[in-house]
């Protein structure tokens, strides 16, 4: 289709263009007020290794190492046993929010908590999703409690880390999940997108509709002046058994009606 012709017909469906982007708009408007609204809180710790005596390691090395470190008990921080210790530290934190069971345990823990690395760093970021923004609070608060005290369970460093807490925690003053205006422009472009596909894929099928029919006209076209010699060689071709004229002229016509059907294109 030409470009000319796709503006045309999206001028002229203008209405339904806006309609269907209206549509998706407001499915992901309703997608993302149908989900609870979480607040986040946020912590950073920093992993330091130390120099003991007899560690000749350079600094790069231990920069490495703390990067390391921190990769693992980010890692650490996502798991079940690392969540009981949680609730174990801070009886304040509702436990029924994550369920009774290990598998919802797992499950809604992991959606609410988030622990990264930052590469070349040694800092740890953990923040915590939540529909109660002191609750989330709460729960970084205990998360970093437990690393500064119990990290050495978790690497066989033992006193050669040490991690020590950045930021006091940071807790938003508004929901930020689901991220509204996110969904909302999502939604909005994939509006958009399904709509110029219709236009296009709908004028694609009325040009080769067209294009048939025009076809079948010039065969109706054909076929009728091929149906007229056909009549006419049934004329000439029995006016007498013993007429070798006329058998002649039989034989002419079925050769032009053989290569009229042949050399046809639909």
């Amino acid at each position: 289709m030409e470009l000319h012709n796709f503006l045309n017909e999206l001028f002229a469906k203008k209405n339904k263009v806006l309609a269907i982007m209206a549509i998706f708009v407001g499915l992901g408007l309703v997608f993302s007020l149908a989900q609870p609204l979480k607040y986040r809180s946020t912590v950073r710790l920093l992993v330091v290794q130390k120099q003991l005596p007899g560690n000749n390691s350079d600094a790069y090395a231990m920069m490495r190492s703390s990067e390391y470190i921190g990769k693992i008990l980010s890692k650490v921080v996502d798991s079940t046993s690392f969540a009981e210790k949680v609730f174990l530290v801070s009886n304040d934190i509702d436990r029924s929010y994550f369920g009774d069971d290990a598998k919802k345990l797992s499950k809604k823990w992991s959606n609410t908590i988030e622990a990264k690395s930052l590469n070349e760093t040694g800092i740890i970021e953990v923040s915590a999703y939540h529909t109660d923004k002191l609750q989330a609070e709460k729960i970084v608060r205990a998360i970093s409690a437990i690393m500064i005290a119990n990290h050495a369970e978790y690497h066989g460093l033992n006193d050669a880390v040490e991690i020590k807490l950045l930021d006091k925690p940071i807790t938003t003053n508004y929901p930020v999940k689901p991220n509204l205006a996110v969904n909302v422009v999502l939604a909005f472009f994939a509006g958009l997108f399904t709509s110029l596909a219709w236009i296009y894929l709908n004028n694609n099928n009325k040009h080769n509709n067209n294009d048939y029919r025009s076809n079948f006209d010039l065969f109706e076209e054909d076929y009728g002046q091929i149906g007229g010699a056909m009549a006419v060689e049934q004329k000439v071709a029995y006016p007498g058994a013993n007429n070798p004229d006329s058998t002649h002229d039989s034989l002419s016509l079925s050769d032009e009606v053989a290569n009229r059907l042949l050399n046809h294109r639909f």
